[in-house]
């Protein structure tokens, strides 16, 4: 479904709350999404952890530190899916983090469940 929707439609946010947890989870994808199986290049894109949403504090950002070529990774198997060791991924209700490969290690826990995620298509705003 995740494809279905979301691919070729430009710059997007995924947004994941962890199951029973005041925990948020997702990345931020500067490209299309595709379903190809390949990995696109980029290092625009992020991945963040806040680890309760009532304490904007325990927010963290990982950036792309190396493997740009691929930062990012479309296959019609996953979800939204952020580097080259699936740095973070998903596959319906159950997501997994490989922290560290392409993007700077903020201690996603490396596998959970999400009550649901949702993902916003960013746009830029002409002045």
């Amino acid at each position: 479904m995740f494809h279905q929707l979301c691919d070729e439609k430009g710059a997007t946010i995924s947004i994941a709350r962890i199951k029973d947890s005041k925990q948020i989870v997702g990345g931020y994808n500067p490209l299309s999404w595709n379903s190809n199986g390949s990995y696109m290049n980029t290092s625009e894109s992020f991945l963040f952890y806040i680890t309760d949403v009532g304490n904007l504090s325990s927010a963290k950002i990982g950036r792309v530190f190396r493997y740009h070529q691929n930062a990012i990774y479309g296959d019609s198997g996953y979800g939204p899916t952020f580097g080259n060791g699936h740095d973070l991924y998903a596959q319906n209700k159950s997501w997994s983090a490989s922290n560290g490969n392409a993007y700077t290690n903020i201690n996603i826990p490396s596998s959970f469940t999400i009550d649901e995620y949702e993902v916003f298509q960013v746009a830029k705003k002409s002045l």
